[in-house]
């Protein structure tokens, strides 16, 4: 095949297509019906069997911040602090990684630039640089970092703030200033 597709490309698919049964019944079922409804395994049923099961200790809550991916991974950190030392409850700080997250994240910022000092005022690689130097998002590779290099703290030591819980204005802040 081309590196394009040419009309005659689009012919072939079609009679391939056409040419099975299947393929018109299954064409006309998505078309009535929309692709999510045919697409769902009736009878499949659903398994709820898992190789690890948790204690659940409580419900934590990242409110209005877009930090799940740190809950996530504090919550697994907390079920072994409880399990190995034998407490009925306990939760780690995750505005304490949060602070360092957004200090990380402005460093990287701060680096970029001076990286880009030769770039015209207006490049497409300054814009996009600055256009979210602090965002919320993250994955498991940056908050093992964040604990690898500062460590984690109990929730009492660090509770959570209105920053913390709502992290949109911050973010705005620091990105405009």
């Amino acid at each position: 095949m081309e590196k394009y597709i040419s009309k005659e490309n689009l012919e072939a698919f079609s009679a391939d297509f056409g040419s099975s049964r299947k393929n018109k019944i299954a064409m006309n079922a998505v078309i009535a019906n929309g692709v999510n409804d045919v697409a769902t395994r009736w009878g499949a049923g659903k398994n709820f069997e898992f190789s690890l099961t948790l204690d659940n200790k409580g419900i934590t809550n990242q409110k209005s911040s877009g930090r799940c991916w740190m809950f996530a991974a504090l919550n697994c950190l907390r079920f072994q602090v409880i399990k190995n030392l034998n407490l009925s409850d306990f939760e780690l700080s995750q505005n304490y990684t949060c602070f360092y997250d957004k200090l990380e994240k402005s460093n990287y910022f701060l680096e970029s630039i001076l990286q880009t000092l030769d770039e015209p005022e207006g490049s497409r690689v300054l814009q996009h640089i600055c256009r979210s130097p602090i965002q919320d998002g993250g994955q498991w590779d940056m908050i093992s970092s964040i604990i690898t290099k500062y460590g984690v703290c109990p929730k009492d030591a660090m509770p959570e703030s209105a920053c913390s819980s709502a992290t949109s204005e911050m973010n705005s802040v620091v990105t405009e200033k």
